[in-house]
């Protein structure tokens, strides 16, 4: 998988090389200039933040109580003062064993309402949820890395937006926060959209796949019994026509997922990222909308044929 530094990556190369083939790659010191960079701890966001109510996620896009009906939601002050210290490796208090950590995604109120507010940038806050109250608050501690197109974004959501995700809310976007061990199990993004992920702290270790894979996985099985695809076993993993592609992203870094890429993400290091997606031009747009018709919407990926086991020990 390619990496290459910032400094020498112009859009155009970009869009050239890895948007348009959907070709996946990790850019070096991206988010150099980002105040962001330097200011974005544990420590600011509990201060900044921390009397908000946060839902807890397991390894999946759902509330953690389908894990641990004790741990739902809290303040993010307390998880991230005393949630998150208990899975760094010097931690006093050991977390619960077979029960992967809870972590923090972006969190926005829904509805059609909503909605329109996120479409035209009408998030004049203040609201009780993390999400917006982050996206509105810390603007001008992020813009988008300068190897990515000004504009020409296409996907719906964004047709607004031109080339400034800080200042117009882009599809999916959000803070994540992640203790050591937080599996984010295989997937692809909704609605078919390319992504980005942008490291301000820690690291992660990502697998992906590319989307030629889709008919060797299915969006139907158990999250709770289902294994990683890290700890499939390898004869079930050669059916598939292609090899999954490892690397690991740190601070700094930005990876760029194409849309339709299956890729599951482990967090070796505590961090906290930024992330949003898109898509860019009509031949972008279209090709999404048939990839809904032809292989779904995204989502949880179960590469077919692998036997549910009882992988958490619960």
């Amino acid at each position: 998988m390619a990496r290459v530094d910032a400094a020498e990556l112009t859009p155009e190369a970009f869009k050239e090389k890895y948007l348009r083939p959907c070709r996946p790659v990790i850019v070096s010191n991206a988010l150099n200039e980002w105040p962001a960079f330097k200011r974005w701890t544990p420590q600011f966001f509990a201060e900044e933040f921390g009397d908000i109510e946060v839902r807890l996620q397991g390894d999946y896009f759902y509330d953690y109580k389908a894990v641990n009906p004790k741990m739902t939601t809290t303040t993010l002050g307390e998880y991230l003062t005393e949630v998150w210290p208990r899975y760094d490796a010097d931690a006093q208090t050991p977390p619960p064993k077979g029960v992967p950590p809870p972590n923090i995604r972006y969190q926005q109120q829904g509805g059609l309402r909503a909605d329109i507010k996120q479409i035209f940038g009408w998030l004049s806050g203040p609201t009780k949820y993390f999400g917006y109250e982050a996206f509105r608050r810390l603007q001008d501690h992020w813009f988008a890395p300068r190897f990515l197109p000004r504009g020409g974004y296409s996907f719906p959501w964004t047709v607004f937006a031109a080339g400034q995700p800080n200042r117009r809310w882009f599809y999916d976007w959000g803070i994540y926060m992640s203790p050591k061990g937080t599996v984010t199990r295989m997937h692809t993004d909704g609605s078919r959209t390319h992504a980005v992920i942008m490291m301000i702290s820690g690291k992660k270790r990502c697998l992906l796949v590319p989307s030629s894979a889709s008919p060797w996985f299915s969006n139907k099985g158990s999250l709770i019994k289902q294994p990683y695809f890290r700890d499939i076993p390898d004869n079930y993993k050669a059916q598939l026509p292609v090899r999954a592609i490892e690397c690991i992203v740190e601070a700094g870094d930005c990876i760029f997922i194409p849309k339709s890429w299956f890729h599951e993400v482990e967090t070796t290091e505590s961090s906290i990222m930024l992330t949003y997606n898109f898509l860019h031009g009509v031949p972008d747009l279209l090709g999404s909308l048939v990839d809904h018709l032809t292989i779904g919407w995204g989502g949880a990926a179960f590469l077919e044929g692998v036997p549910d086991s009882n992988w958490r020990g619960l």
